[in-house]
């Protein structure tokens, strides 16, 4: 196992998008602090911007219970506008989110 390095004919080992997004929101289901991390990959570098606005909503909603703390330290206010540039942005995919932005 050579962890992710290149090797001497250049090749790079990739693991397909889907299986990343599995995987990871496989990891959410166990340690839900991640969701803010899956939502920022669903943004930059997925392209999955209606399961990044439902993710950010279930942040923003604290459907956990308990005060809202972001293991990045993102505030409540930087995650609103993040879900608003998403959503502003990408309205038809925001959908998935349930807002109506007709």
């Amino acid at each position: 196992d050579r962890g992710g390095e290149t090797s001497s004919d250049g090749y790079v080992p990739t693991v397909p998008a889907e299986t990343a997004l599995r995987v990871l929101r496989r990891f959410c289901l166990y340690d839900s602090t991640s969701r803010e991390d899956l939502a920022t990959l669903c943004i930059t570098r997925y392209n999955r911007y209606g399961e990044a606005a439902a993710l950010l909503l279930k942040l923003l909603n604290n459907e956990e219970g308990g005060e809202f703390m972001s293991p990045n330290g993102t505030t409540r206010h930087e995650l609103w506008l993040r879900f608003a540039d998403v959503c502003i942005e990408n309205p038809r995919e925001a959908r998935v989110a349930g807002g109506d932005f007709d």
